[in-house]
């Protein structure tokens, strides 16, 4: 298939499965539903996802042929037979029934028997459907157009909606289009105002801020509170402008809300840039709401943007004494404490970061300050006060992320010490803390040079360990992550959900299906093998996105120290090579190694292959749209935005403009993944600034805390892919 033909398949046309994480809000299930070969031009097959897989209970899948055919019927408009496979379906699987009545209904619309589909209507509603199925069936009788003769289709819908899930977004569009329509611009404005609330990353959000444009401008009373929910969405969209024209005469009128529209006022002239102005309403507010402490907050960034960086610690300082628990503090000092190290100020570097260690020790912070503070007194060339604090570091933080970092470097001074016996004990216990940490692959490394028998030795103990437990040992109670209290006992409830779902996956129905499992994946969340094993399902079927969401909480729940011991079969599931046969393919067209892709694509999107970033990336390696034109111009591929949700499109300018970045930094990988991150002019600032400094030094001396960090686990990720994926 050619590139350009792949990249715009069937994507305006063939809905794709609601395989993403429900926070990331795609649209609601289309009723008509296509095989996963539809979806994915290239099969996801062996080594990628194929494994051996055993339902946990005898499924029953009678009526899933018909239902199957009664699918394919509908999507090529055969309606009368579709009608028929779905009664066959219905009557031959209690479990399908109420699903195959609803494509019937749906079936109906399509053949335009508005009899028939008014009968099965009543029945639909009559019955205990599921309530994604009546979701269904509204929403598709919306679309039709049927029924509107004395208001029964818009009767239905609103009763549905009004006990519909908050995640019926297209039911609540389209009911509000209704409304509008009949000039009903009260009710219009409650349903659109119901889609926004639930998310602003609704793909009807932006149809919906139009629809409420249209009916401010009919002379339409809109409340306040209708205001500002609209102002917060925009907020959350970065519509800045738009925030602004709503929010700050909202501001200024005597209401409730006044100081909260304010505040969002004052984000929306931030968020433009235009920061004297932003400073200037922020000390004019603090006057009138002494108590809000985001208005301190503002002072300081807006100085700190306006380059007064002195009143900028000034106001910020006054914040976190007058505000000591609220939650920006930590990072207040944070952003203080890195000025002055970046100022090369170490001695109140240390200071602040010893603050927020001693006060803020639960926050997002602490940890990561008491670490810095070590490396802090490590670069004033204070060896003993570094591993004095990095010594500390795992009895004050016993269950930390950074235990095996200041293990690592603890060890790194031990070796400039020539105490090669203790460095080898800190380099030993910094793998073990967490096998799979950056700091633990360099720990290899050192090792490899320092005493290799060692290293030899911890490998395989380590591998024995993993050869001595199965999956199902691993995960059962009893375990060492697992109570023995925790059985794997189902409730009818949980147990009649699991079939449900299992069928309906095997009769193509994937939407509902996961609607189906939900009551089923909640339990499973007690009990890790039954979670695994949903996992497995949902990858059974071809659904990564939807397995690795799936899969995250499971992932916290094992204890880093059991990294190392877990089955080759977890640790694959947790750093997986979906989309494999892409990635591979256009890998070798650059000579590029694939399991950095696969490396970038899981610090970025988690192989959630439809997300969107605060910032408007797109899809499952984050390209920004107007990155996408210019890699499309290149490639001489045609292009739009939603070309980035095709997961054969975006791993294909990802891959691409990857490979530029390497090439560009003489293929060091860490170079390219901060320039991937932060653009390339930063990563060549880094490389000018720190070319001398050794590894190590280099990779923490990274401007951009978040660059950084992300530098380092996307490195990780790599050895992780490297060391589990040797085949």
């Amino acid at each position: 298939m050619k590139l350009a033909a792949l990249f715009l398949c069937a994507a305006a046309t063939v809905p794709c499965p609601a395989d993403e994480a429900p926070d990331q809000n795609a649209p609601a299930a289309d009723t008509q539903e296509f095989p996963l070969s539809d979806l994915y031009p290239i099969a996801l097959t062996a080594p990628y996802t194929k494994h051996t897989f055993t339902p946990l209970f005898p499924v029953d899948d009678a009526g899933a042929d018909a239902f199957k055919k009664g699918m394919t019927a509908l999507a090529k408009r055969h309606f009368s037979k579709a009608k028929k496979e779905f009664q066959e379906a219905g009557e031959k699987s209690p479990l399908l029934a109420p699903y195959a009545q609803c494509n019937e209904f749906i079936a109906c619309l399509g053949d335009n028997t508005p009899e028939e589909a008014a009968a099965l209507l009543t029945a639909l509603e009559s019955k205990e459907s599921p309530a994604q199925v009546q979701v269904n069936a509204a929403v598709a009788l919306l679309k039709s157009g049927l029924l509107k003769k004395g208001g029964q289709a818009t009767a239905f819908c609103a009763r549905i909606a009004g006990r519909a899930p908050a995640n019926a977004e297209e039911l609540r569009y389209l009911l509000g289009n209704e409304y509008f329509d009949a000039e009903q611009f009260d009710k219009a404005l409650a349903e659109y105002m119901s889609v926004i609330q639930n998310s602003a990353n609704s793909p009807f959000a932006d149809s919906v801020y139009q629809r409420y444009a249209q009916i401010r401008k009919t002379g339409t009373s809109v409340s306040a509170d209708q205001e500002y929910q609209t102002a917060k969405y925009l907020a959350l969209r970065f519509a800045w402008d738009k925030v602004w024209d709503i929010a700050y005469p909202l501001s200024r009128k005597k209401s409730r809300l006044a100081r909260e529209s304010f505040i969002l006022a004052l984000q929306a002239a931030f968020g433009q840039g235009k920061f004297k102005k932003a400073l200037d309403m922020a000390i004019t507010a603090r006057k009138n709401y002494p108590s809000e402490p985001l208005f301190a907050y503002y002072m300081g960034r807006c100085c700190k943007k306006l380059k007064m960086n002195q009143t900028a610690n000034k106001y910020y300082l006054d914040y976190v004494r007058r505000f000591p628990q609220h939650a920006h503090c930590d990072n207040v000092l944070w952003e203080i404490a890195r000025t002055y190290e970046d100022d090369k100020n170490l001695d109140r570097a240390i200071h602040y970061f010893g603050l927020i260690d001693a006060r803020y020790k639960n926050g997002s912070y602490g940890e990561k300050a008491r670490w810095r503070m070590g490396y802090c007194h490590y670069k004033k060339g204070d060896r003993a006060a570094a591993t004095t604090v990095w010594k500390g570091h795992a009895k004050r933080y016993p269950l930390g992320f950074e235990t095996e970092d200041c293990c690592y470097w603890t060890g790194k001074v031990c070796e400039e010490q020539k105490k090669t016996n203790e460095a080898v004990q800190w380099y030993l216990s910094a793998i073990r803390y967490n096998f799979f940490s950056y700091y633990a692959y360099r720990a290899r490394e050192r090792l490899d040079s320092l005493s290799p028998d060692s290293l030899a030795a911890l490998l395989r103990a380590n591998d024995s360990s993993r050869a001595a437990v199965t999956v199902e040992r691993f995960l059962s109670p009893g375990s060492a992550i697992v109570p023995q209290s925790q059985t794997a006992l189902l409730g009818p409830e949980t147990e009649k959900a699991y079939r449900a779902g299992t069928v309906l996956l095997q009769a193509g129905c994937y939407n509902l299906a996961f609607e189906a499992l939900r009551p089923f994946e909640k339990e499973s969340r007690k009990n890790p093998f039954l979670h695994y094993h949903l996992v497995r399902l949902y990858e059974a079927n071809g659904f990564v996105s939807e397995a690795y969401r799936t899969l995250r909480p499971l992932l916290w729940k094992i204890p880093e120290g059991l990294y190392g011991v877990m089955p080759l079969e977890i640790a694959r599931c947790f750093f997986p090579r979906y989309y494999g046969e892409f990635i591979t393919a256009e890998c070798k067209k650059y000579g590029l190694d694939p399991l950095l892709v696969h490396s970038l694509i899981l610090q970025e999107s988690m192989y959630q292959y439809r997300v969107v970033s605060p910032a408007g990336a797109l899809g499952l390696m984050q390209i920004m749209p107007y990155t996408g034109t210019e890699i499309a111009a290149k490639l001489n591929t045609p292009f739009t935005p939603d070309s980035l949700f095709n997961p054969a499109c975006n791993i294909a300018f990802g891959a691409w403009y990857f490979n530029a970045m390497l090439n560009r930094f003489g293929n060091d990988p860490v170079l390219a993944f901060c320039a991937y991150n932060a653009g390339p002019q930063a990563a060549e600032r880094w490389r000018t600034v720190n070319k001398n400094r050794p590894f190590d030094a280099f990779v923490e001396e990274i401007g951009y805390t978040e660059t950084r960090y992300y530098a380092k686990k996307c490195m990780k990720n790599y050895w992780v892919y490297r060391d589990i994926w040797n085949d």
